[in-house]
């Protein structure tokens, strides 16, 4: 009977362990909607960054499977979500209609694989999206280019996020994650 318990209580405790994702869109006008739309897992957070001088809205279309609003959001800020539940979330900026996206949640069913020790990045090159993880939370992403120019900052929740990039011209990037009091910076050729 302990055996079981103590089996039972592992098996449980692997499950909740399976590592959440933060997914981050370069929220601007002109975004297409396919740059602004990604299959996602529960559990999982999507981060919108304002990188233009507009105001705009995230804000969840009818029929959602979930439904959030953002409220305004100004120059520089940004909007996070984590997502819960399974299936799929049409959203819009309400001051702009021709920016909108669908995320499309998919339920976690099983263990996620053991991740390798330590910091690591991929693909590189890159044409979309970047993933980068650690074993501890990487909880700032900063991105920049050959001249130094920050060209977006992020803070995040989780040990693995994915960047995306399919809006950035094809050159040289310098990518920032930082883990609490230490950080990687890594290099990055975006085709």
């Amino acid at each position: 009977m302990k055996t079981k318990l103590l089996f039972t209580f592992l098996l449980g405790t692997t499950l909740s362990m399976s590592a959440q994702e933060t997914h981050m869109i370069n929220w601007f006008r002109g975004v297409t909607a396919n740059a602004a739309s990604m299959t996602v897992n529960t559990g999982d957070t999507v981060m919108w960054m304002l990188t233009d001088a507009m105001p705009h809205t995230v804000t969840t279309s009818a029929g959602s499977a979930e439904a959030f609003d953002s409220g305004m959001l100004t120059a520089g800020s940004n909007y996070s979500h984590t997502f819960t539940t399974a299936g799929t979330v049409p959203y819009v900026c309400l001051f702009h209609a021709n920016m909108s996206g669908v995320i499309t949640v998919q339920g976690v069913a099983g263990i996620k694989d053991a991740k390798a020790s330590g910091f690591s990045f991929f693909p590189n090159p890159v044409s979309n999206i970047i993933t980068l993880s650690d074993n501890d939370v990487i909880d700032h992403v900063s991105v920049f280019d050959m001249a130094g120019r920050q060209l977006f900052e992020a803070n995040s929740t989780t040990a693995v996020v994915k960047v995306y990039m399919d809006n950035y011209p094809a050159g040289t990037y310098t990518i920032k994650a930082s883990m609490g009091e230490k950080f990687k910076m890594v290099t990055v050729v975006k085709q």
